[in-house]
């Protein structure tokens, strides 16, 4: 099942970390970080499915080279503790195959970050286990041509770090639905699933002065990208309409042929009682003749003569038989009333409760199943989740550590080019000298860092590494075998399509109360819920409800699609013609803002 997971953390020097040696171990690549002379080398990483830089047009092109990138922003950071990089960690949607999960990623990167002036490393890791996850490593300065340069503060601000965040979730649930996968992350309900069309924002004098003068406004950009969205909820509705009038036209066709075969049948019939009335008339016609001749054989002919007389009696009583037990069905079919006009009042009564019970029951059977799933999928979460953190700890214990000792060895390798030296070579000592003691600081920082981070000595890092490798492992394992996971993922998948089955059920026994006088009537009564109970729930479950009522109660233009399908042709035409009177929203491609504002968006 798909989870949410997006954390945001900086690379900083402060740590002992660069980012030329993060870019390196994200990406399984072997990197030399020309600020202190460190290769970092780690092509020996499994795991890595995908990596690739994506930048910004105005950056320079030599930057797809991510040695090359990496060491022009540790170039551009004078600072000992400065922040080298952001790095943004993505849980992968489990559904999405490899493919779909890149263009996820390159979507999601290009709208958050590349737009904004950023320079983008990405590398996704899967190890086979069910967790595939997502490094995005972003600089921290705006670039032109000629480089990076200022550091841009805004990108700091909680606002912005939370819009991202909220993001991630929008652009993986827009992947899910167009693969009709139900599962959703962050809890949300898109806009991109058609259920309301989406309002355009007032541009404003500025904004239209600057398109006036063949200048692009972000308001104006916007607009475009609302209206195209608009224009295709308008060509859903269309085709929502050709699908009707396809099985209007299927049953015109079927009710023709089966009147044609009606009226064979009534041929054949009329033409095979005609030739037995012959039969009958010519075997009386000879019995008479034969009687004349000798006058004989009356009393036999009469026993022998076909009773049609008592035939048509038979026929007759059978067909009066029939009748009065449809007559008693109905009766049974009916609410008890009294005389006059009360029956047509209470038989609409009992059927508005019937109509309200169904959707009662369809609502509560949803609910109760909603609810075993999100059981279901929240603990398999939750142990997906821990066990990645487990994955990631080690992780960042190796990679650190192993940055601490290769400071240590190029200190080591600094002290021996500097006894080397010979007796006039005081300034490349003095040079030397300086290296030394900016890397030992920095090697000493590290140390220091990593203890307050992690709890342990360095030289304890590749045997605390394996113990949370194993646990990892231990954890991969509680959560089943990938055959018995896979298994999981079935049965999932199953009570998903019952799910949807079920919310399909209940949208068609709306759509159709929708189209009665008293459809305001039934929906309060299949509304009506057991306060106590509901009192009895956790916030929770509350929101679990209000989430599963949303859901059950909005119905897009995919569903009416499903709808029309399910019931006859009349009716899927009265549902059509309620859409244009009630849901026009759903056909018109016509776009709105709002009044008396500055352009906010009207929700």
């Amino acid at each position: 099942m798909a989870i949410y997971h997006c954390s945001v953390k900086v690379i900083g020097r402060n740590s002992g970390r660069s980012s030329v040696g993060a870019a390196a171990y994200r990406a399984g690549d072997k990197l030399k970080n020309e600020r202190d002379g460190i290769t970092h080398d780690y092509t020996r990483k499994t795991g890595i499915a995908h990596s690739e830089i994506m930048l910004p047009e105005n950056a320079p092109a030599e930057y797809k080279d991510r040695q090359t990138l990496w060491n022009a922003v540790e170039k551009a950071e004078k600072r000992k503790d400065a922040q080298t990089a952001r790095e943004i960690e993505v849980a992968l949607p489990v559904e999405l195959n490899r493919e779909e999960q890149i263009k996820l990623l390159r979507d999601f990167v290009k709208e958050n970050f590349i737009n904004r002036g950023m320079c983008a490393d990405i590398a996704i890791h899967d190890k086979e286990d069910g967790n595939p996850h997502s490094h995005i490593m972003l600089t921290t300065r705006t670039v032109d041509k000629d480089g990076f340069q200022k550091k841009d503060r805004s990108w700091n601000d909680t606002k912005v770090l939370e819009s991202w965040r909220e993001q991630w979730a929008a652009f993986c649930n827009r992947e899910l639905e167009k693969k009709n996968i139900p599962d959703r992350i962050d809890h949300r309900t898109l806009q991109a699933q058609g259920i309301e069309r989406e309002p355009t924002i007032h541009k404003g004098t500025e904004a239209t002065q600057m398109e006036r003068r063949g200048k692009q406004s972000e308001r104006g950009k916007h607009n475009e990208e609302v209206r195209a969205r608009n224009m295709s909820y308008t060509k859903d509705f269309e085709e929502l309409e050709r699908m009707v009038n396809e099985l209007r036209q299927q049953q015109i066709q079927t009710q023709q042929a089966s009147e044609e075969q009606a009226r064979e049948e009534a041929r054949k019939e009329e033409q095979a009682r005609k030739e037995e009335q012959a039969r009958r008339e010519e075997q009386e016609k000879r019995e008479r003749e034969r009687q004349r001749g000798d006058g004989s054989g009356r009393e036999e002919y009469a026993e022998t003569k076909p009773d049609t007389e008592a035939r048509r009696r038979t026929l007759k009583e059978l067909a009066e038989l029939a009748a009065e037990r449809q007559t008693e069905q109905q009766a049974k079919t009916k609410p008890a009333g009294g005389a006059g006009g009360t029956d047509g009042a209470e038989g609409e009564a009992y059927e508005r409760e019937h109509i309200a019970g169904r959707l009662r029951s369809l609502r509560t059977d949803y609910i109760t199943l909603d609810k075993e799933i999100r059981g279901h999928s929240e603990e398999n979460a939750t142990k997906r989740e821990e066990q990645r953190k487990t994955e990631s700890r080690a992780e960042q214990i190796t990679e650190r550590a192993g940055a601490i000792e290769r400071m240590a060895r190029r200190v080591a390798d600094l002290r021996e080019e500097r006894a080397q030296l010979g007796l006039f070579k005081g300034k490349e000592k003095k040079e030397l000298d300086g290296q030394i003691q900016s890397l030992s600081r920095s090697q000493e920082q590290a140390i220091q860092s990593f203890k307050n981070d992690f709890k342990i000595e360095p030289s304890q890092a590749q045997e605390a590494a394996k113990k949370l490798r194993e646990r990892a492992r231990e954890q991969a394992q509680g959560m089943k075998g990938m055959a018995e996971w896979k298994k999981s993922v079935e049965a999932q998948k199953d009570l998903q399509g019952r799910l949807q089955a079920i919310e399909i059920e209940y949208k068609t026994e709306k759509a159709l109360a929708d189209l009665r006088p008293d459809s305001r009537e039934i929906h309060a009564l299949a509304s009506q819920t057991d306060s106590r109970a509901t009192q009895r729930q956790s916030m929770k479950e509350r929101i679990a409800t209000s989430q599963a009522d949303s859901k059950l109660n909005n119905i897009s233009i995919e569903d009416y699609k499903k709808i029309v399908q399910r019931v006859d042709p009349g009716k899927a035409q009265q549902i059509v013609d309620h859409i244009k009177a009630h849901r026009p929203e759903l056909t018109q491609g016509r776009d709105s803002h709002t009044r008396g504002g500055m352009g906010g968006m009207q929700r």
